[in-house]
């Protein structure tokens, strides 16, 4: 642990050690460090990861977190920096590499279609982080995976700019939900989505009209755009990563780590007075405080360290209303939904202020998440809150006490499965600390996006999507297989010993008769 690391430890805000739940975990760490840091450091970081890893392409090809579509960048980092990739996996990253140039390609055209269409119909707009990362940081677009186009429009523009973009081949897309409405679909299934603010909640956005006024010139395949500042970039990536579980895939990381890097070459300062500022002003120091802290411990990013200073104090004075925001992104994940998963991940100082937060929420909370409510039913939340939560404690005793019939009847049910004659294999989806067993059997089913793997269950089966090949096709859909899957999480280490258990006893007696 470094000096940095222990001296803010001590000192940590409430809630910190609460959304350090959200860092990847070590192995996948490990690998980042391989693909984001230089010379001796990278060589150890991959050194480390192909010892504590046994089977690096298995790993690789499941893809559990999102690490696969920057593995370009990892194999340019190792081979830039003379590191032994090993003869064994090195024909898995050209191939990925070699996929990722056929996808940007196509990507880049499509991105210029876009953008051309919304300047020849005279719509403003601002480029968003992931393609002001790989245009502009980058030398090599490629390492950057892309799977969408986001770009953040005025809310006057909104129809025209859907107009314009729909004359270029991009029509409405046909998904549900509170962001399709500005979201517009290429024929490929690139999405091109029109944001009026910076994030999908009303907690962080602060002066927008400042995003606006920063926002500095640039070309971007031949078409003359608008770039995001560097200061709103390093604050949208982290703080973006903290309330969407999309952060699984990791890109928040690459970007900040590449940008510091890149301007830290460059001889360029980043102001960080200003983003100091912009950070207190949107109310979001306590997500940047740790990922800022995250990012210069473990990756060397150049981050000064009295702005981390900085960030801690001012994260210590946020109140409920900061914590409850951070605790809602930290539950976007399905695997922090729970309150005791965050309960046990935290100290004493950051249960206090998760429960003065939950028992007692402020009302500017109620309303943002209520718009619809008028502000005399409001206060009634005060006390529908707890009895909400009594109600599901109490719907939960049933399924508590009769958790070992249930565990019981889903081991018979993997085992009369085992002996109708499909075969138990490994599943690339579910949790990562868990991976469900799948049966495996001939029933075609049809997946969807390549770049947002999903787990839908239904009478024991589900439907998933991957990615298209070692790394990912353009959001084309993929036929897939029908997967009956017996419960991941708490009740996967027990039903599975018992099914094991009553299968070899079946197959005993029936080699006896």
């Amino acid at each position: 642990m470094t000096d940095l690391q222990r001296r803010n430890f001590a000192s940590d805000p409430p809630l910190a050690d609460t959304l350090r739940l959200m860092m990847p975990c070590a192995s996948t760490t490990i690998l980042l460090q391989a693909a984001l840091l230089h010379g001796d450091a990278a060589a150890k970081a991959w050194s480390q990861w192909r010892q504590e890893v046994p089977d690096p392409k298995s790993f690789l090809a499941s893809d559990r977190v999102g690490i696969k579509r920057h593995l370009p960048l990892l194999y340019r980092n190792l081979t830039m920096h003379g590191v032994d990739v090993g003869r064994d996996i090195e024909p898995y990253f050209r191939a990925a590499r070699a996929r990722e140039e056929l996808r940007s390609t196509r990507y880049r055209r499509l991105l210029a279609e876009a953008l051309a269409a919304l300047r020849q119909g005279g719509i403003d707009f601002v480029v968003g982080k992931g393609v002001t990362i790989g245009e502009t940081i980058h030398a090599d677009p490629v390492v950057r995976h892309c799977h969408d186009i986001d770009l953040l429009v005025r809310s006057v523009d909104m129809p025209a700019a859907g107009d314009a973009l729909q004359a270029a081949g991009f029509l409405p897309s046909r998904q549900n939900g509170a962001q399709s409405d500005n979201k517009f679909d290429h024929e490929s299934g690139l999405p091109v989505e029109l944001h009026d603010r910076l994030y999908r909640t009303p907690f962080y956005d602060g002066d927008l009209s400042g995003v606006w006024s920063r926002a500095r010139k640039g070309r971007i395949a031949g078409v003359p755009v608008r770039l995001i500042d560097d200061a709103d970039l390093l604050i949208q990536a982290p703080v973006h990563a903290s309330i969407v579980p999309q952060r699984r895939g990791l890109s928040w990381i690459v970007d900040a780590v590449s940008l510091l890097q890149h301007r830290q070459s460059q001889g360029a300062a980043i102001n960080w007075t200003a983003l100091m500022w912009i950070a207190r002003d949107a109310g979001a120091t306590l997500p940047l405080y740790v990922t800022y802290h995250y990012l210069a411990t473990t990756f060397n990013a150049p981050i000064p360290r009295q702005v981390i200073d900085e960030l801690r104090r001012s994260a210590a004075k946020a109140g409920p209303l900061q914590h409850l925001a951070a605790l809602d992104g930290l539950r976007s994940e399905p695997r922090h939904r729970r309150l005791k998963a965050i309960w046990d991940a935290s100290g004493w100082r950051s249960r206090a202020a998760i429960a003065r937060a939950l028992l007692l929420p402020p009302p500017a909370y109620l309303k943002a998440t209520h718009p619809e409510i008028n502000p005399l039913p409001l206060s009634m939340l005060y006390l529908m809150r707890p009895l909400q939560f009594a109600k599901r404690q109490v719907a939960r005793i049933p399924n508590r006490l009769h958790k070992p019939r249930l565990l019981a009847a889903r081991a018979l049910a993997g085992v009369r499965d085992t002996l109708g004659g499909c075969r138990l294999t490994r599943s690339n989806v579910g949790s990562v600390e868990e991976p469900p067993i799948r049966v495996a059997c001939n029933e075609p089913v049809v997946g969807s996006s390549a770049d947002h793997r999903s787990l839908q269950g239904k009478g024991g089966s589900v439907r998933t999507t991957r990615e298209d090949g070692p790394h990912g096709g353009l959001h084309r859909p993929v036929v897939q297989q029908r997967l009956a899957v017996p419960p991941s999480g708490p009740y996967l280490r027990v039903a599975d010993p018992l099914a094991a258990g009553l299968a070899r006893t079946t197959h005993q007696s029936q080699g006896d008769h």
